[in-house]
């Protein structure tokens, strides 16, 4: 999937919800940064070594592909709204 198609889906997505009301770029970039921090938080003790070890677990790597997936929500909206 390419990245305008991803926007338009994600457009389509917030409108059925009713939620595009809420995607004022101030409250999107506070979001994105929330999320930032929780996929930081999921690191944040650990050296590169125990992360690499950490990333063959398949409940942590699961972790970061939400937060992940999160951060990518929360940057194309802000992408969305700001065009």
């Amino acid at each position: 999937m390419g990245l305008k198609k991803a926007r338009k889906d994600m457009k389509k997505f917030q409108k059925e919800r009713g939620w595009e009301k809420f995607n004022t770029p101030k409250n999107l970039m506070l979001s994105l940064n929330v999320e930032a921090g929780e996929l930081l938080s999921l690191v944040e003790w650990m050296n590169d070594e125990q992360v690499g070890k950490a990333l063959e677990n398949p409940d942590f790597f699961r972790a970061v592909k939400e937060e992940i997936g999160d951060v990518f929500h929360h940057l194309l909206n802000l992408c969305n709204q700001i065009d």
